[in-house]
């Protein structure tokens, strides 16, 4: 644990000290992986915006998640679904009622 407190500045090195044993190793595991964690990023998706003198359009200014949606609704799809939910049923066990959400785009292979 010492080698890693004398390789920190003076100030993280005192603000350690404060805080009890059990959490050093977390806070010095967080330390260490910000930067890999930030590391890679997802393309940005934002238009080129207006031209100088000119209005411009949502094309030219939405950006990321208004931006997917536009884009959705010019082409004639419903990105996000927001169609109801079937009420006629209850779901049960064996055929429930599938709620689909971003996280789970591909068919689950565990229902």
């Amino acid at each position: 644990m010492m080698y890693f407190t004398s390789r920190l500045p003076a100030v993280a090195s005192a603000s350690l000290r404060s805080v009890p044993r059990i959490a050093r190793p977390a806070t010095l595991r967080t330390l260490t992986t910000t930067v890999t964690r930030f590391d890679k990023q997802s393309p940005v998706f934002q238009g080129q915006g207006a031209a100088p003198g000119e209005m411009p359009t949502d094309e030219d200014q939405s950006t990321g998640l208004e931006r997917f949606e536009l884009y959705g609704r010019m082409e004639g799809v419903d990105v996000f679904e927001m169609d109801p939910l079937p009420s006629d049923r209850l779901g049960t066990v064996k055929e429930p009622v599938k709620v689909r959400s971003m996280v789970s785009i591909s068919e689950p292979t565990n229902i």
